[in-house]
């Protein structure tokens, strides 16, 4: 019997450069207010938020782009990520060898997703 492979073709793949003018675009040069999406829980955070919200998780190494903040707190109960078996929702090509690197969209004009729902943001819910 063949192992399942989920596709990973389907996800948008964006160049770097790319990616970094559209964060600049919506959030300015200050990646710490770059917001992303978690395409599960749609809790959007930045680093700016969870350094006032969510104490300690940076010193985790949580990393904004790729995990639900749930990963590292209590305080949401999601534990999404964007590099478990489910890749993206975007695919990041970084260098010029085109490492591929999954990322969660940006909230605002993201890639893939609808901006998030006002009510959504930052939800504690456990939904």
């Amino acid at each position: 019997m063949e192992s399942f492979k989920p596709k990973t073709d389907v996800y948008p793949r964006i160049p770097e450069k790319e990616w970094h003018e559209k964060g600049e675009e919506l959030f300015g040069d200050d990646v710490s207010n770059w917001e992303f999406i978690c395409p599960r829980c749609r809790n959007v955070m930045s680093i700016a938020t969870a350094v006032q919200s969510f104490q300690g998780v940076l010193e985790m190494g949580w990393s904004p782009a790729q995990e639900c903040v749930g990963i590292y707190s209590d305080k949401i109960h999601c534990r999404w990520s964007s590099y478990g078996v489910l890749k993206g929702p975007v695919i990041l090509l970084v260098g010029n060898d085109g490492k591929k690197i999954p990322m969660f969209d940006f909230n605002g004009e993201p890639f893939t997703e609808p901006k998030a729902d006002a009510n959504a943001t930052n939800n504690t819910s456990g939904r």
